[in-house]
């Protein structure tokens, strides 16, 4: 891994409430309680994605890994 962002779940909440901003009902309906804290990573080899997805899914307190090319802080989606 290259580098590894934790994001809280006030964090998680907040960027969540700017992301759907233009949908109010779906926002309302989303409370703090239902939005997880979260890793995020960037690789160094991304060859090896697969690999490590399913290394992080079987750690225990782990309840889903997204292997997906995401924003990472200080980008835009």
């Amino acid at each position: 891994m290259r580098q590894v962002w934790y994001q809280s779940k006030d964090a998680a909440y907040a960027r969540f409430k700017e992301m759907y901003r233009d949908a109010p009902d779906l926002v309302a309906a989303v409370q703090l309680d239902q939005i997880p804290e979260e890793f995020r990573v960037r690789l160094a080899q991304p060859e090896g994605r697969l690999a490590l997805q399913e290394e992080l899914q079987a750690r225990p307190g782990v309840s889903t890994v997204v292997g997906a090319r995401c924003a990472l802080p200080g980008e835009t989606e």
